[in-house]
């Protein structure tokens, strides 16, 4: 009887493990686009383009147009990073995508006119608790402009 339920626990153990694993990568296939530019044809993959557009409403064009002159993407802690800005106005006008490799989560903030960054998560509405590459980039965006911006946090499930 012992043998059995010893048995049982490892079956049960694997099960959870190739299950864990197999959630783990849902958008593991977006790293083929590490070090490309996130052009027009990325951001009309559906699994980009329908969670961006859920996720920012609205802003969705506003987004776009700070895409105008990107940089390639980055692999950063589990999240594929685009970058953007728009044309001519890139202290000013400027944007990230982080998207979570593992569950397909986005992240996006945009920066408006050097007075403030609307964060746009499917994760959290703490700022401690967002991607690294988003935090770092708003710190680099308030350098940038020379003050401190004001930042707003939305979360969107």
């Amino acid at each position: 009887m012992r043998r059995i339920s010893s048995l049982a626990m490892i079956v049960v153990i694997l099960i959870m493990m190739v299950a864990s694993a197999a959630g783990q990568d849902k958008l593991g296939h977006l790293k083929q686009y590490l070090n490309q530019y996130p052009d027009d044809e990325f951001l009309n993959l559906a699994e980009i383009r329908e969670p961006l557009t859920k996720l920012l409403g609205n802003e969705l064009k506003h987004f776009k147009q700070n895409m105008g002159v990107v940089t390639s993407m980055d692999f950063i802690q589990g999240h594929l990073v685009a970058n953007g800005c728009m044309a001519h106005n890139c202290v000013y006008e400027k944007t990230i995508l982080a998207i979570n490799l593992y569950d397909g989560k986005m992240t996006v903030a945009i920066l408006t006119d050097c007075q403030h960054i609307n964060i746009f998560s499917e994760v959290t509405d703490k700022y401690e608790l967002l991607p690294v590459a988003v935090k770092k980039w708003v710190e680099e965006s308030e350098r940038d402009c020379r003050r401190k911006v004001n930042v707003r946090i939305t979360l969107k499930k």
